[in-house]
């Protein structure tokens, strides 16, 4: 007898309104690479004499959480949306889009003060998902449901982006520990037919000394990876009267990281120096540290109409860092492959008050309440 393969694994991701509301049931499940449910319980030792040198004589369940993961393709209409509101929280409405019918823009940003929102994820195994019967109907062997992971927030999102590999998104969330035996055991797996996803060609970077606008940036001559971490830095904890595996999720400083290889050119190299210097000619090391703008354009593909074909109108997602401070500059320096700069930054709060980060986006999706109508409706 062989073990059935890893290949029916599904999943899906659900918005909430409340942690008072029920779970909800995801109506579009996500087309994940990979899934962690990160679920966890902690022991404590009761230890004690019997009669003679101290003996453990229980392990007592102190807490339980789940901090799920996982990965997937950068997918318009299939979480992508979803998994911005959800790192940033804020506009949940979106704007239409001035002479472009059925196009509307949202806008995120860590500067919203609201909670976070809350998802309800579900993972589950397509395999015996119907109850076995004997001649009279009885059950001798039970249908195994699903999961329920409920009251997540999304704790940290990592955005990947290689020009001649995969372009990925990979939140991680936190909250409550699994449910068991709440959904029905064959949930109906509906999956978008024809997906939306963000390729290399529609990608363009742009750096510049924080104090340009936007449209004096300069365009990257070639970047070959750029990877973006962003974090809420939740603590994850409980409290008196709360029922093990019932969590409180308090969000922290929020902190974002970037990871760079750009090809090398005469710029590049030259920039080590300003790295250093503060200027492109200086001598010196200086105290001032080298801190840039990053602002990432994602511009397609195609929007697809009712019918799954392409429109005139293109999807859109911009990512603008406004003040990154460049922590490692670092031209390579031997070895026969092109030659690159891998350069490491961290996100500084505006002195103004400013984001860190601000993420925008066009779509068809008329409101995140809308997104609640795609990806989920509540158990009873």
């Amino acid at each position: 007898m062989s073990a059935p393969s890893n290949t029916f694994n599904y999943a899906g991701i659900a918005l909430k309104e409340s942690i008072e509301d029920n779970p909800m049931q995801p109506t579009l499940m996500i087309k994940y690479n990979d899934w962690e449910t990160g679920d966890e319980i902690e022991n404590e030792e009761d230890t004690g004499h019997v009669g003679g040198p101290s003996n453990i004589i229980a392990q007592d369940r102190s807490s339980a959480k789940a901090e799920p993961n996982f990965k997937d393709k950068l997918r318009y209409n299939e979480g992508l949306e979803l998994l911005l509101y959800g790192l940033l929280g804020g506009d949940i409405r979106g704007t239409a889009v001035s002479g472009k019918t059925g196009l509307y823009e949202y806008t995120w940003s860590n500067a919203n003060t609201d909670e976070l929102p809350l998802f309800t994820l579900l993972q589950g195994f397509n395999q015996w998902n119907q109850p076995v019967t004997d001649n009279e109907n009885n059950v001798i062997k039970q249908a195994v449901k699903p999961i329920i992971i409920d009251n997540q927030v999304i704790n940290e999102l990592e955005i990947d982006l290689s020009s001649d590999g995969e372009l990925s998104i990979s939140p991680s969330f936190s909250g409550d520990y699994p449910r068991f035996n709440i959904p029905p055991a064959d949930p109906t797996l509906t999956y978008k037919q024809k997906s939306s996803k963000i390729k290399a060609a529609h990608i363009s970077i742009y750096m510049g000394d924080p104090d340009l606008t936007l449209q004096e940036l300069t365009q990257s001559d070639c970047t070959k990876e750029i990877k973006l971490t962003l974090s809420n830095n939740l603590e994850n904890s409980t409290c008196f009267g709360n029922e093990l595996g019932k969590n409180t999720v308090d969000k922290t400083k929020f902190t974002g990281d970037v990871e760079m290889t750009l090809e090398m050119n005469r710029q590049n190299l030259l920039n080590k120096a300003k790295f250093a210097t503060s200027s492109v000619d200086g001598t010196d090391i200086s105290e001032e540290s080298f801190v840039q703008q990053i602002y990432i354009i994602m511009d397609g593909p195609a929007i697809l109409d009712n019918n799954l074909e392409p429109t005139q109108e293109n999807y859109h997602l911009s990512i603008h860092l406004p003040t990154v401070n460049i922590d490692e500059y670092t031209p390579s320096t031997s070895g026969d492959d092109a030659a690159t700069v891998e350069v490491k930054g961290s996100l500084l709060q505006d002195v103004l008050g400013g984001a860190p980060v601000e993420i925008k986006c066009i779509t068809n999706i008329p409101t995140v309440t809308g997104l609640a109508d795609i990806y989920g409706e509540q158990y009873s």
